[in-house]
């Protein structure tokens, strides 16, 4: 499969519903795509957040070995725009701490930073 396939195609998952993902998720298994394609899994634990499941984001995460920094990138945003933003700073802890050499970018940044305003409930924003 192209890498401009697989672009194509991470870009519909965006759009699945979380019964889609699960099974492209499951069709990506058999045809053995996973769990060697990270851009793949990232695109698939982005779908299952964007769709509500984020347990099943947090899964697939679990499931891949030698974790690259955009899986962990779509982790920790995965739980910030979910509303779980402890958990988005456990993950980017954990990413900081990953033997795999992972470490925080500017995207996983941003994420926390929208986890951070939500831990402080938002109410301080727009003031000086």
């Amino acid at each position: 499969m192209s890498a401009t396939a697989l672009r194509t195609g991470a870009a519909i998952l965006r759009a699945l519903s979380a019964a889609s993902a699960a099974h492209l998720h499951a069709h990506a298994l058999k045809l053995g795509f996973l769990p060697s394609c990270l851009h793949l899994c990232s695109s698939l634990v982005k779908s299952y957040a964007a769709s509500g499941s984020v347990a099943a984001a947090r899964q697939l995460f679990d499931e891949i070995p030698g974790r690259d920094v955009p899986l962990w990138n779509a982790l920790v945003s995965a739980y910030a725009r979910s509303g779980h933003p402890h958990h988005a700073l456990d993950a980017a802890s954990a990413m900081a701490r990953d033997a795999e050499g992972a470490r925080p970018n500017g995207v996983c940044v941003t994420s926390l930073l929208s986890a951070c305003v939500q831990c402080a409930g938002g109410s301080s924003m727009g003031t000086l």
